[in-house]
């Protein structure tokens, strides 16, 4: 009967070796895994920080090298005047040449000109890949600029009296009438490498250049180059700012008019587009009070950048979109400030519904008091280290799973018999026994032992 309390003795004595051995190896794993994780997950921080940086370096020269074309495209046209390459008030040889430089632009939306007389020339881009040679005139010639004192001075004088009314109150009885308005539709062959007409159209609508923004963006300082604030266009809907500039005639230093360069803020977005993929999150741009211009998913902004509609920026704490969602908390939490912003400020938020991580950084664009920011999912940089952490840990449980089987054998059979072996032996001779280890079947020796007495004489 002295067989069970051994029993028992034996198996937990199993126990505490077989757990004693798994959790050395379960603490070796944890050595090795957690530093692992931990420093994969700050070599990956410092990543992305070095790609925030990258990114917003490289987004910056293409900034200024786009804005520095767009005042390079106005010296063009200005030169050409100041050259007589082409005249002001004639409008096919301009008109040509608005639309070439549009055409070489791909991400302008206008080039145009606006005359002091209330008329207009224009070339537009338009999102079918056809363009609008756009021409709005009041007079007879085109920017015709009456002398001092003439009848026409007079009824030029009135008609911007009249019109600045009109854009005040509403009231169509002080319209000075509508300019004849002519629409010609181009599309430009490449393979001859010329301009082929395909419609022409007669509108009607109330239209005077000085009182629309990029001309009055230009006309306080003469000869200057300005930009404009964002605005809608009045062709189209689209909402975008301009570039503008003063015309004065060489002879008498009169204004004849403002040449502007116009770019919607889709075009920015479909920049931006070409630099970041939805799947590695969003590029984006914000202005001084915090409105969205741009995206690099342009359906993002697609109710405010062309709509049937009056079109109004939106705050980024307006905006219906998850990431920007998560970019807005951020920014709050850490009480960012963009117009006191200096340099890349980043941040890891998650998501409030999702509780997905989120890599974020803003930094000064360099140009027009703008901020560009980025918004990254943690997984598209952690997403082969989460795959390999959990490859890890999958081994590591079939390793712990094995071990257990191996460990349970060999202290049963090594550690548990030789250990037991010895304390029969002792409580053997302390008693005066012989102690003689059982065979089991198989030809293995038991841990019990027989109460065989030693003889005194044999000794």
């Amino acid at each position: 009967m002295t067989s069970s309390p051994q029993r028992r003795r034996g198996l937990s004595l199993k126990v505490k070796l077989t757990g004693a051995m798994l959790l050395t190896i379960g603490a070796i794993a944890a050595i090795v895994h957690v530093p692992w994780v931990y420093i994969s997950r700050r070599n990956v921080e410092q990543m992305v920080s070095q790609l925030h940086k990258e990114s917003f370096q490289g987004a910056r020269i293409d900034a200024a090298s786009f804005f520095d074309n767009v005042l390079a495209l106005q010296h063009i046209i200005l030169s050409s005047f100041e050259n007589g390459l082409i005249t002001v008030d004639e409008p096919t040889a301009q008109g040509q040449l608005y639309l070439n430089l549009l055409q070489t632009n791909e991400h302008l939306t206008w080039v145009q000109m606006g005359f002091a007389n209330g008329d207009f020339l224009g070339a537009q881009r338009r999102e079918d890949g056809l363009y609008n040679l756009d021409r709005r005139q009041w007079d007879g010639t085109l920017g015709e600029l009456a002398a001092p004192g003439s009848e026409l001075a007079a009824q030029q004088a009135e008609r911007q009296r009249q019109a600045i009314a009109f854009l005040e109150t509403g009231d169509e009885a002080v319209m000075p009438g509508k300019p004849d308005w002519q629409v010609e539709t181009y599309d430009f062959d490449e393979e001859a490498a010329a301009w082929q007409q395909v419609d022409q159209s007669q509108r009607d609508e109330f239209y005077y250049a000085p009182v629309r923004p990029f001309y009055t963006a230009a006309l306080p300082t003469p000869g200057e180059n300005v930009w404009t604030n964002v605005y809608r266009f009045k062709t189209g809907n689209v909402v975008g700012l301009d570039a503008a500039v003063t015309y004065q005639d060489p002879n008498n230093n009169r204004i004849r008019g403002v040449v502007s360069i116009s770019f919607g803020l889709r075009r920015i977005s479909e920049y931006l587009a070409s630099i970041r993929t939805p799947a590695e999150g969003l590029l984006f741009i914000l202005d001084k009070e915090g409105n969205l211009l741009a995206a690099s998913d342009p359906n993002v902004l697609a109710d405010i950048f062309e709509s049937d509609t009056e079109a109004e920026l939106m705050s980024l704490a307006d905006v219906d979109n998850p990431l920007l969602q998560t970019v807005n908390q951020a920014l709050e939490k850490h009480d960012v400030v963009l117009t006191e912003l200096t340099e890349m400020a980043e941040f890891s938020q998650s998501a409030a519904t999702t509780r997905e991580r989120y890599y974020i950084a803003v930094s000064p664009l360099g140009r027009l008091d703008w901020t560009i920011g980025s918004v990254t999912p943690e997984d598209v940089f952690l997403a082969a280290v989460n795959r390999n952490q959990r490859r890890l840990l999958l081994i590591i449980l079939v390793l712990l799973g094995g071990s257990v089987v191996v460990l349970w054998q060999i202290s049963d059979r090594i550690l548990i018999r030789a250990i037991m072996s010895v304390s029969d032996a002792a409580a053997a001779m302390e008693n005066g026994d012989r102690y003689v280890p059982r065979r089991l079947p198989g030809g293995g020796a038991s841990a019990g032992r027989h109460a065989t007495p030693w003889a005194r004489g044999d000794r």
